[in-house]
């Protein structure tokens, strides 16, 4: 039989264990070089703060090999460990590329599902609303396209009326319709085929008065056939301005990686995410990602790019290198959604051999001392040591290089 006091131990090591583990998988401020994503606000889990030992902030879920043992157990924490130290074998500001990383190469894709339509007996319809990208940058046109088809033959597209298409917005000072839209199979308006049953519309999003805020958005539109109403909904991001121009680029090695010097003209001052991938030479080989989030001033400026030495051994190919999809964001403050950038231009390296760089893996003092702070957990919890008394009860400080340290 387990006393009170036992299981008080073990309540309180778990939650200790949890604490700790929550913020030693979430990067702090010196680790996290990368930008957050579309429509994200410029803050983050940065700073100082002390928790309860009962708490739980709010943090990534551990990883799923670990929730075969107990929380805070040994056997929990060291899982914990191990996977931590699988998944920082690259850096967060540059990963290999792999089938985890596939929304890094295919960053403007967006994600197109065959969804039903109708559910009538014998008339079974599906549909699919589609667009040529996820995120519209300033100047650019987005065509989407609607098409209904029957059950089991995408080309059996049947006729379809819509009803009404609205750009919609769902965040900024003016959320709601914003711009009426049209959607034609006549062979205009970014449809390309007359008669093919699909309806397609092509428009402008910075060219609207309705959108010169940035603001999360989507096409909402209410499509009939043979008397079924579906409303069907398409999200996307656009730029309603031109923050940021790419002016150059020249690349180096540098401590064991590959450099990139981008050179940029901020259109105003902020905080901007820099991103790219780094492909062999043939340009269809994707090798690793690199990201950087830098505030800069209104102006000229060099912005170092990095892609992780490791990458290029593990990948296993000389160059020169082909370094493309440049791309990022203006972190917006509050409400307001993320502006986009972007660059087509194609940057090929000098001929670096893989063995110019570092085959090491990743290494930090904050990422040490995560590990340090789960071997001691670890350690802590398969001694049994006792509980903190109920009147004084301990607390877990995270200081803002993302170190815990237990308060007395």
């Amino acid at each position: 039989m387990v006393s009170p006091s036992g299981r008080r131990v073990g309540l309180w090591l778990g939650a200790a264990a949890l604490v700790a583990i929550a913020y030693a998988l979430w990067p702090t401020s010196s680790d996290r070089r990368t930008g957050a994503g579309a429509g994200a606000s410029a803050s983050g889990p940065t700073g100082s703060t002390t928790f309860a030992a009962g708490a739980s902030p709010t943090a990534p879920a551990a990883p799923s090999t670990a929730l075969a043992a107990a929380p805070g157990s040994p056997e929990f924490i060291r899982r914990i460990i191990d996977d931590y130290k699988a998944a920082t074998v690259y850096p967060p500001w540059s990963r290999i590329h792999d089938e985890s990383t596939k929304h890094l190469v295919e960053w403007n894709k967006p994600v197109v599902s065959e969804l039903p339509f109708s559910d009538k007996p014998g008339a079974e319809t599906q549909y699919h609303f589609a667009s040529d990208r996820a995120h519209v940058m300033f100047g650019e046109a987005l065509t989407s396209w609607i098409e209904v088809w029957e059950k089991g033959d995408p080309n059996k597209r049947v006729p379809i009326r819509v009803v009404t298409a609205w750009v919609m917005l769902t965040s900024g000072g003016k959320p709601g319709r914003a711009v009426q839209l049209t959607y034609r199979d006549d062979g205009t308006d970014g449809d390309a085929v007359s008669g093919d049953r699909r309806y397609s519309n092509r428009f402008v999003p910075s060219a609207f008065k309705e959108l010169t805020e940035p603001a999360l958005a989507r096409i909402e539109a209410e499509v009939e056939v043979d008397g079924v109403h579906k409303l069907m909904v398409r999200d996307f991001t656009y730029a309603p301005r031109q923050v940021l121009t790419v002016v150059g680029v020249s690349d180096a090695l540098a401590e064991g990686s590959l450099l990139l010097n981008v050179e940029v003209d901020a259109h105003e001052p902020g905080a901007y995410s820099v991103e790219a991938n780094v492909y062999d030479a043939s340009g269809n080989t994707p090798i690793a990602s690199g990201t950087v989030t830098q505030t800069l001033a209104a102006g000229k400026a060099v912005v170092p790019l990095k892609f992780f030495g490791k990458a290029f051994h593990d990948v296993g190919v000389d160059g020169p290198y082909v370094v493309k999809d440049f791309r990022g964001f203006l972190l917006s403050p509050g409400a307001q959604a993320n502006v986009w950038w972007s660059d087509s231009r194609t940057h090929v390296t000098q001929a670096h051999k893989r063995t110019d760089f570092s085959s090491a893996e990743w290494d930090s003092p904050e990422k040490r001392a995560r590990i340090g702070n789960l071997e001691a957990l670890a350690k802590q919890a398969g001694s049994g040591a006792p509980a903190p008394s109920a009147s004084q009860p301990k607390a877990i400080h995270i200081d803002d290089k993302g170190v815990a340290h237990v308060v007395e």
